[in-house]
Order: structure tokens, then C-alpha cells, then sequence
């Protein structure tokens, strides 16, 4: 699941309260899907896809973790 705010992403559902610039990332990176044989490799990309979204520095990959709270 990825969480953000009162919005919860499971599945192919989005939660209405969920901010509609997220909706249209998740409808674009939900395309990808068939990229990863296994849910659980996707579920990674869509974290790594997430850190690269919200970073707000160009450091490596801290950036990525710092960015998602992580």
C-alpha cells in the first residue's frame, strides 16, 4: 500500500480524499505493472518511484530516503 495523507492506494482503488496529482501518478505508474513478474518487485518500484517523485535534492540515493521519510 502506499499512503499519503487520509489517501490510501490498494490495489487498482484510489480513496476519493486522495489528492488528485497522486491519482494521476498512481493511474501512470499502475501501467507499468506488467514491468515486474512479481507484486512485490512492483511494490518496490512504486517506492523508488515515489522517492525520485518527492526528493528534493540530487544526492544519490539518501535523497530517496530522506525524501520518503524513510
Amino acid at each position: 500500500m502506499l499512503y499519503y495523507g487520509d489517501g490510501v492506494v490498494k490495489g487498482n482503488c484510489v480513496r476519493r480524499n486522495t489528492p488528485m496529482l497522486w491519482r494521476h501518478w498512481w493511474n501512470v505508474v499502475r501501467q507499468l505493472r506488467g514491468a515486474c513478474a512479481r507484486e512485490r518487485t512492483f511494490l518496490w518500484m512504486v517506492l523508488c518511484l515515489a522517492g525520485m517523485t518527492v526528493r528534493t535534492d540530487l544526492m544519490g540515493v539518501t535523497s530517496l530516503v530522506r525524501g520518503l521519510g524513510l
